[in-house]
C-alpha cells in the first residue's frame, strides 16, 4: 500500500468544508483544523500552506474543469481564497475520485471477503463505495483492469485446520432484526429449534463458517450469556422492552479472554472448566516441523511463555529435545482440539485433570485402533 497520508489528509478536508454547512472557509481555518487532527506535523507554515493549497487543487479538479465533488471558491479580503461546498446536504462523498490505484484494489479485495461476513443492510449501504471504486477502476486503470481482476481472484482467506462448509444459508430478515435489536438496545423474541425465548442480545461472534448470537436469556439473566447459531433462528421479532445489558459490556474483551470458548466436558461432567488455570504443556520438537516456530510467530495463547530448548537424557539412546509452553486457560473444547491437533509432540503436565483427561481420550482411541 502506498502513502495513505495525501488521501486521507484530504478526506479530512472535505469533512470540514461538509460541516461548514456551505458557509465559506478561508486555507488558514482549514489548516488549523488539520493541525488540531494531527495531519501535518513537522511541515512549516509555508510547508502547509502549499500543502493545503495543492490538495484544494486536485480536490477542485482544476486542471480538468471537471469538480465533480462540488468545491467552490472566491477571493476575500487580501486575494485570500475562500473555500467552501455548495450543496453540503446533498453532497455525496465518492471517495475513491481521489483515493490512489493501490486502495481501490483493496476496497475491491474488501467487497469480495466482506459479503460473506457482514450484516447484509450494512454491506449493501457501502455498495456505492464499492461501485464508484470499480468504475474508478475501469475508468484510469483500463491497462491494469484484467491484471487487478487476476489479483483479486488469486486472493483467498482459508480458515485454519479442517475446511468446514457453511450451514444453511442465515436469513436476511433474521440477521436484520437482530442488529436492529443491538442497535436500539431492545429486547428480542426468537424461535430456537421450535421454542420461542426471549433474549436480551449483546452481540454478534462471527466464527467462519458460523454465526453466534450472545445474548442472555430473560428467564435465565442471573445464569451469563448464552450463544444461539443465527442460522438455526427460524423466526426473530424485536421487541419494545430495553435490553438489560450492562452498558460496561465489551464484547471483544469478552472474546478475547475465552469467554465464548466452549467449556470442556469430561463424560457428562465438567472438569473444573470455570475457572482458570495454569497449563504447562511439553513440546517435543524432534520431527515437528514448523511447531516450534509456529509457537513463536504466530502465538496460539495469550500471555504464553516458551522456556529454553532442553535435551531429556534417555539412557544410551541419544537424547530428546524439549520445551515448556506455559499460560493461563479456561479448559475449554478450543484448547482439547489444540491439543489434540498436536498429536505426540505436546504432551499435558497441568493441571493433573487435563492430564487425566488426555489419559482417558488416549485409552479410548487406543481400543479403537490397537
Amino acid at each position: 500500500m502506498g502513502d495513505l497520508n495525501p488521501f486521507l489528509r484530504r478526506v479530512q478536508i472535505l469533512r470540514w468544508l461538509h460541516n461548514c454547512n456551505g458557509m465559506p472557509s478561508t486555507v488558514k481555518e482549514i489548516i488549523e483544523h488539520l493541525k488540531r487532527e494531527r495531519f501535518l506535523e513537522g511541515q512549516s507554515a509555508s510547508a502547509q500552506l502549499k500543502t493545503i493549497q495543492r490538495d484544494l487543487v486536485v480536490l477542485s479538479d482544476q486542471k480538468t474543469k471537471d469538480n465533480q465533488l462540488g468545491l467552490e471558491w472566491q477571493k476575500g479580503e487580501s486575494n485570500e481564497l475562500k473555500w467552501w461546498i455548495e450543496e453540503p446536504g446533498h453532497l455525496d462523498f465518492e471517495l475513491t475520485r481521489i483515493a490512489p490505484d493501490d486502495l481501490l484494489t483493496t476496497i475491491q479485495l474488501a467487497k469480495k471477503h466482506l459479503v460473506n461476513v457482514m450484516p447484509p443492510y450494512a454491506y449493501l449501504s457501502l455498495g456505492r463505495y464499492f461501485a464508484s471504486a470499480e468504475k474508478q477502476i475501469n475508468e484510469r486503470l483500463k491497462d491494469k483492469r484484467r491484471n487487478l481482476s487476476r489479483l483479486i481472484d488469486r486472493i483467498h482467506v482459508d480458515q485454519r485446520g479442517q475446511r468446514l462448509l457453511e450451514p444453511r444459508s442465515i436469513r436476511e430478515d433474521i440477521l436484520n432484526r437482530i442488529f436492529d435489536a443491538l442497535e436500539q438496545n431492545k429486547q428480542l423474541q426468537i424461535t430456537y429449534n421450535g421454542k420461542a425465548q426471549i433474549l436480551h442480545p449483546a452481540g454478534v461472534i462471527i466464527k467462519p463458517p458460523k454465526t453466534y448470537l450472545l445474548a442472555k436469556h430473560a428467564q435465565y439473566l442471573e445464569q451469563g450469556y448464552r450463544s444461539y447459531l443465527i442460522h438455526r433462528i427460524e423466526e426473530a421479532t424485536r421487541m419494545t422492552l430495553t435490553s438489560k445489558i450492562p452498558s460496561t459490556f465489551n464484547l471483544k474483551e469478552y472474546v478475547l479472554s475465552g469467554e465464548s470458548d466452549t467449556p470442556l466436558f469430561q463424560s457428562t461432567a465438567k472438569i473444573e472448566s470455570t475457572a482458570t488455570k495454569k497449563i504447562v504443556l511439553k513440546i517435543y520438537l524432534a520431527n515437528s516441523g514448523n511447531l516450534f516456530s509456529d509457537l513463536k510467530e504466530t502465538p496460539p495463547f495469550s500471555a504464553q511463555k516458551i522456556s529454553k530448548i532442553k535435551t531429556e537424557e534417555k539412557g544410551n539412546e541419544e537424547g530428546c529435545e524439549f520445551c515448556l509452553l506455559q499460560f493461563e486457560s479456561k479448559l475449554t473444547t478450543q484448547l482439547e482440539e489444540w491439543i489434540l491437533g498436536r498429536s505426540t509432540f505436546v504432551e499435558v503436565l497441568e493441571p493433573t485433570s487435563l492430564r487425566q483427561h488426555f489419559t482417558n481420550i488416549t485409552k479410548a482411541m487406543a481400543k479403537k485402533y490397537i
